[in-house]
């Protein structure tokens, strides 16, 4: 079929130019017949003057004379008719193929896709339009990746310079600062508030006048962060703690135990991660429920081993039906966990936090063999990630590796709307940056590749190869959140194309079997 369509192609071109060069010799030919009728007009022109005759016409007759000279002399534009070769006919189809071949080399003929170049440039245009459309063809210019990937480039130095290593032991320092005071004083109004709530509801079953007017006063002052008096009459300011204090008082838990000696492994600084219940994700949602409904508490225990421990009703008595105790249940479980999220009451400095959410799946993970640094022995996968939360490594410090990814995938998806919107016309509902359009979720890879590139190179370098804490260094300062980004878009596009390529099959095999019943229907007529 390849050989027909060139075959048709150069015989399409044959036809081509022998209509250039027929087109070139009727312009000729009206170019001579033009010459030939201005010379006879001033043939007859000059017969007349003879005719007449007279001294008087003698001038005239010389003007005339010249005139006709001139324009036998003038020279004509006449336009160039090239030599036709024709290929021979009569040959084997092997020998026509290779003479078509070496036709086309000699007259510049493109034989790569010899049925689209059979059509008009007009044809081409539109045929191109229509299979984009139906294939889904991706549309994207080399603007469109250079913008991808400097979204990307732009978040990996804001993470490097901005985000950089999670801290050890001490306060956080650039995002990681801010998204701990953000953390804060959500807890420190939160709990504000629900203590304002209590003063309210204390005023309202004030017996006393003079009861009243105390409450008044110290709802009063709460407003304005003063929780009371020192001894010398000064302020004294409400701070977090005080917030922590009253969430937990106000949503106490059957599960909020430091320490169990059944749970080993289990210490002050990490029973929010082998708590189950104290997962903010879908996981600590389920065990917080249940552990409030049956009065234990669920552990992970080292070695990557599930415990349940029997802890009586130390929860806020639940009561109503199942459903209210339900609801009661997930109301308890949020709230203390946003009095643990920026540490607990007792903690001193940055404290420590809830775990990210899942990251207690990794206890169950008991592979491998690293060497974090020279001061510790070796630990496998789910002793490192307990490390890691002991160093600061939880909700706070994921969310500010969080912010870099938000930066680019915002900037990014601000570009395909105005584009879409904009540029193509396309109107406010096509124009939604969702990334399960492919051509956005290649933009979104190509972002996401770029700054994942700029944090390995960068916490590479932080971590100093050779050094003993190299290990150490490198995952407290990977951005989790990119990696994990990167993989999801790497499958996301992976699935896509697959998805794409099952369209195109059907498609294809849907047009051949039209095509095949319709030949056939042809034949039986």
């Amino acid at each position: 079929m390849n050989e027909i369509a060139e075959s048709l192609l150069v015989e399409n071109e044959l036809k081509n130019q022998g209509r250039v060069n027929l087109d070139s010799a009727m312009y000729n030919i009206d170019q001579l017949d033009e010459r030939i009728d201005n010379t006879n007009k001033k043939k007859r022109e000059l017969l007349e003057i003879l005719r007449a005759g007279g001294d008087n016409q003698k001038e005239e007759l010389i003007k005339k004379m010249n005139e006709v000279k001139i324009d036998q002399t003038k020279k004509i534009n006449l336009q160039e008719i090239h030599h036709l070769e024709t290929p021979k006919l009569n040959l084997e189809w092997e020998a026509a193929v290779q003479q078509n071949r070496e036709f086309a080399k000699k007259n510049n003929i493109d034989l790569t896709s010899p049925y689209f170049s059979m059509f008009s440039k007009v044809e081409q245009v539109q045929m191109a339009a229509t299979l984009v459309k139906k294939f889904e063809v991706i549309q994207l210019d080399k603007y469109d990746y250079l913008f991808a990937t400097s979204c990307g480039l732009i978040a990996g130095f804001i993470d490097a310079m901005f985000v950089g290593t999670i801290q050890t032991g001490k306060a956080a320092t650039g995002l990681q600062k801010k998204v701990d005071n953000t953390f804060d004083k959500l807890v420190k109004k939160v709990g504000k508030s629900q203590k304002i709530a209590d003063l309210e509801k204390k005023k309202e079953s004030a017996k006393t006048a003079e009861a009243k007017e105390k409450l008044e006063k110290m709802i009063k002052d709460l407003k304005q962060d003063i929780k009371g008096y020192d001894q010398h009459g000064n302020p004294i300011k409400w701070e977090k703690k005080d917030s922590i204090k009253t969430l937990e008082s106000n949503h106490r838990v059957s599960y909020d135990a430091g320490t169990y000696k059944s749970v080993n492994g289990m210490t002050l600084d990490n029973h929010h991660l082998r708590s189950l219940a104290h997962d903010p994700g879908l996981i600590g949602l389920v065990f917080g429920v249940y552990n409030q409904l049956s009065g234990s508490s669920s552990f992970i225990g080292n070695g990557g081993e599930y415990v349940s421990v029997r802890t009586g009703n130390l929860n806020n008595e639940l009561s109503g039906n199942f459903i209210q105790k339900i609801i009661q249940a997930v109301n308890n479980w949020f709230f203390h966990c946003l009095s643990d999220v920026a540490g607990s009451s007792s903690s001193t400095g940055r404290g420590s936090g809830l775990p990210v959410p899942g990251w207690v799946a990794l206890q169950k993970l008991q592979l491998g063999n690293f060497n974090l640094n020279s001061r510790q022995q070796n630990m496998n996968t789910a002793e490192i990630s307990d490390w890691m939360f002991k160093n600061g490594y939880d909700l706070r410090a994921f969310t500010a590796q969080t912010i870099p990814i938000i930066i680019y995938e915002v900037l990014l998806r601000c570009y395909w709307f105005c584009k879409q919107h904009f540029y193509y016309g396309k109107n406010l509902q096509e124009s939604l940056p969702i990334a399960n359009d492919r051509e956005l979720a290649r933009l979104l890879l190509f972002s996401s590749a770029s700054f994942t590139a700029i944090d390995v190179v960068h916490a590479t370098i932080k971590a100093q190869p050779g050094n003993p804490a190299f290990l150490a260094t490198f995952l407290m300062t990977i951005n989790i959140p990119g990696m994990l980004d990167f993989g999801f878009r790497s499958v996301q596009n992976i699935r896509n194309e697959v998805m794409h390529r099952q369209r195109i099959q059907k498609l294809l095999d849907n047009d051949i079997r039209v095509e095949f019943d319709r030949i056939l229907l042809e034949s039986t007529v």
